[in-house]
């Protein structure tokens, strides 16, 4: 843009160069040829200031539009005031030399008129540079403000950036923080959910296990309500089975008292020793005991069989041998250790003949008797409490037991005692009924190898007190069968 303004005055001077050689009437050089070639170093000596980015530039050179157009208006109004005035001068030094017609005269205005145009070509000369110079200053300056300004605005470019850094740093920071306080939050949600899980876990399970200890509870309840119903049951039946046999007790006492002193003058009286399971009457002296047989005309016929008086050991509260009473799967025993409850308890005898003990574990009871299980109790228990007392007791005999089947009154099975023979089983079955045939029973025995016997049994005869040796005692398990 420098150059344009530049261009646009050398412009300006050529035109008023051009009139004033057109207003010389000796056609000598032209008064604005100094005009012509002196601007050109004065224009070209003004400092250059290059834009530094194209915003700058841009604003740069309108300014200096705006400027240099200022500055064409300004020369252009001088320049038609020289004009005017040249053209008054040489207008009033025409008519001076109209008037005088004087060559001396001509000689001295002309040259007068070159000192005049020298002097305000100079003076024009003086005007320019003092305007370039001041252009040049303004250019300065401008540059100077306009370095000012690009430096301001850079620093406010910088602040602007610097404050979008900050507030960028900060909104990162805010999504940090924020990223990082759900991620607490998340955490904290998830240990509470693990929390809670852990706390429905340990509910259910103490749910589960109350549900398991309700159900051990009831199932315990139940175990004990079948053992006492089982109990009852075997009461009734042993009460059942008393009273059964206190009838024919006195039955047979009855059927003794009057037939006695008949049988007594016919034939001696057998000795034998029939037993009942329980009784007042058992252990009475010269008791005398009836067995029922069924004659071939379909009438019971009664026969006394005299007892001699008891000599044998006292028996348990079940009637039972004491001491010689060998043991097996079902009975009931109670142990109770003196001064210590905890070891005091009842205990069964399961179906492989062992039970469970505390601090001994399984103990083998079945085919022992009472005082070598005792014995056996002691020197375990002795490892443990120094000096024991220990009483063993059979609280109930459920491995003693035959079986009577066939042609009797009534068939089953009965508990016995280790000193019960076939007559007292036979009695206990309700003795045999019209349609069986006395002399072919059997009576049928396995013994500890596993082999299988068989003994004979003639009901006639032995009541008559023939084959005495047939009325065998009775073991655990043996079956009489009446055909």
């Amino acid at each position: 843009m420098k150059w344009y303004g530049a261009l646009t005055f050398a412009g300006l001077c050529f035109c008023w160069g051009g009139a004033a050689w057109s207003a010389s009437s000796d056609g000598g050089i032209p008064v604005s040829w100094g005009l012509w070639n002196e601007p050109a170093p004065l224009a070209s000596a003004a400092p250059k200031v290059e834009p530094e980015n194209e915003l700058e530039s841009l604003d740069s050179a309108t300014f200096q539009a705006k400027a240099a157009k200022k500055e064409a208006l300004e020369a252009l109004r001088k320049f038609e005031e020289s004009r005017r005035l040249a053209q008054k001068t040489e207008a009033r030094r025409l008519a001076l030399a109209e008037e005088a017609r004087d060559p001396v005269e001509w000689q001295k205005l002309k040259e007068q008129a070159a000192r005049e145009r020298a002097l305000m070509l100079e003076q024009q000369k003086t005007a320019e540079l003092e305007k370039l110079n001041g252009q040049t200053a303004r250019e300065r300056e401008q540059a100077e403000s306009e370095k000012l300004r690009g430096q301001a605005a850079r620093e406010r470019e910088q602040a602007e950036l610097e404050k979008l850094r900050g507030q960028a740093d900060r909104e990162h920071e805010r999504a940090e923080l924020e990223k990082l306080r759900g991620q607490a939050a998340r955490e904290r949600e998830r240990a509470e959910l693990e929390k809670l899980r852990g706390q429905a876990d340990r509910e259910r399970e103490q749910a589960e296990l109350e549900k398991l200890r309700g159900q051990a509870a009831l199932e315990r309840e139940q175990a004990e309500f079948e053992k006492l119903r089982g109990r009852a049951d075997r009461e009734r039946e042993q009460a059942e089975v008393e009273k059964l046999r206190d009838q024919a007790a006195r039955e047979r006492e009855q059927a003794a008292s009057e037939k006695a002193p008949n049988e007594a003058a016919d034939r001696p009286t057998p000795a034998l020793e029939p037993q009942r399971l329980a009784g007042p009457d058992s252990s009475t002296p010269g008791h005398q005991s009836a067995i029922a047989t069924g004659s071939s005309a379909g009438s019971v016929e009664k026969i006394a069989i005299a007892e001699p008086p008891s000599s044998s050991a006292p028996r348990s509260a079940h009637g039972l041998g004491g001491e010689d009473y060998v043991l097996g799967p079902g009975d009931i025993l109670e142990v109770s250790v003196w001064k210590d409850e905890s070891l005091s308890r009842s205990v069964v005898v399961s179906p492989d003949g062992t039970f469970t003990f505390p601090l001994l574990g399984e103990l083998l009871a079945a085919g022992r008797t009472l005082p070598e299980l005792k014995a056996d109790l002691e020197n375990r228990v002795s490892l443990y409490v120094p000096d024991p007392v220990i009483t063993l007791e059979l609280k109930q005999a459920n491995s003693m037991q035959i079986y009577v089947i066939g042609r009797v009154n009534g068939p089953g099975r009965f508990l016995i005692s280790s000193r019960v023979n076939v007559l007292q089983a036979l009695a206990m079955a309700g003795g045999l009924n019209p349609f069986a045939d006395e002399d072919e029973i059997k009576i049928l025995r396995e013994n500890d190898a596993g082999q299988s016997l068989s003994f004979d049994f003639n009901y006639k005869k032995v009541l008559r007190g023939e084959n005495l040796e047939q009325n065998i005692r009775l073991q655990r398990g043996d079956v009489i069968v009446v055909r």
